[in-house]
């Protein structure tokens, strides 16, 4: 049994720096450049499988696209244990906004955002979340922006433990029901709020 972890959109694997002394053992993934921009999530999620080597006995977690990626894999190999942060089992649960202005996603300039500080941070996390979107693929950034929109979403009998924040404006608490509710966490705690989220996740990992 393995712990593989999954990083959000135009995020890498440091994005779970401050979740490092909870976590344990863990294979923290950066995203693998899609082999085919015509692959929809669940192909993309076919590709992962092989590619980081998963298994139905081994421990999902991911943060926002993240998580919808392990919730996706875990449904495809029956994986018991999904944990997500910040994320969702079904892209009705997206904030009407965003859902609104998501088809320029996949044409949107990516790039000229490269240096445009984070406002929603504090100022300790705004140069790991400007150095991770600098250093992300923006052809990888299009691609997901339409396959997250095409994402069917979990079957209603499958399960996930989740953590989600009462301010997270991407994935808005009024459209789903978490596992635990951080007071005052954006969509953005796994960064402002590690330990909380830390935390959460040890508590659901199996022991060894």
């Amino acid at each position: 049994m393995k712990t593989h972890v999954f990083p959000g959109m135009g995020a890498d694997k440091r994005i779970w720096q401050g979740c490092l002394p909870y976590l344990g053992f863990a294979e923290y993934h950066d995203w693998i450049p899609v082999p085919d921009s015509k692959y929809d999530l669940k192909e993309y999620c076919r590709f992962l499988i092989d590619a980081c080597k998963i298994s139905s006995d081994d421990v999902l977690i991911g943060v926002s696209m993240g998580g919808m990626v392990a919730a996706e894999i875990g449904q495809q190999l029956g994986n018991e244990k999904i944990i997500q942060v910040s994320s969702c089992t079904k892209i009705q649960q997206l904030s009407s906004m965003i859902s609104f202005i998501s088809p320029i996603g996949t044409i949107f300039p990516f790039g000229s955002l490269a240096h445009v500080p984070n406002a929603l941070l504090p100022g300790n996390c705004i140069k790991l979340a400007n150095a991770m979107y600098q250093d992300s693929n923006k052809d990888f950034l299009r691609w997901a922006a339409g396959a997250l929109m095409g994402w069917g979403g979990l079957v209603p009998d499958r399960q996930t433990i989740s953590i989600l924040g009462d301010k997270d404006f991407i994935f808005p608490l009024k459209k789903q029901h978490p596992t635990s509710i951080l007071s005052g966490g954006s969509h953005l705690m796994v960064l402002t709020h590690p330990e909380v989220v830390g935390t959460f996740i040890k508590s659901h990992l199996p022991k060894y």
